[in-house]
């Protein structure tokens, strides 16, 4: 997945891909992360964007998604499905 993501490059209007990292977190024993990539963007009108995306042994709910990529302390303002990218995914529109 890191192949996907170069640094530079527009990933959506306003935001340019500032950096892209693979990393490890914890999941469910039972369906674990097969990879995590994590990409940060350069946005011109917040304060911090990024996106994570990992891939499951199997396809999970969308709510273990929130518990690996959330601490449970930002505002939820909408889940979203974005139009770009290709690879099923949930988007959560937050902020802390």
């Amino acid at each position: 997945m890191l192949k996907k993501f170069q640094v530079g490059k527009e990933i959506v209007p306003g935001f340019r891909v500032n950096e892209v990292k693979s990393k490890s977190v914890l999941a469910d024993p039972s369906n674990p992360i097969t990879n995590f990539v994590e990409v940060k963007l350069d946005c011109s009108y917040e304060n911090l964007a990024f996106l994570a995306f990992a891939t499951f042994q199997e396809k999970p709910p969308s709510e273990q998604w929130r518990r690996l990529s959330l601490s449970g302390t930002e505002n939820i303002r909408q889940l979203w499905k974005p139009q770009k990218i290709k690879q099923e995914c949930v988007g959560i529109d937050y902020n802390k």
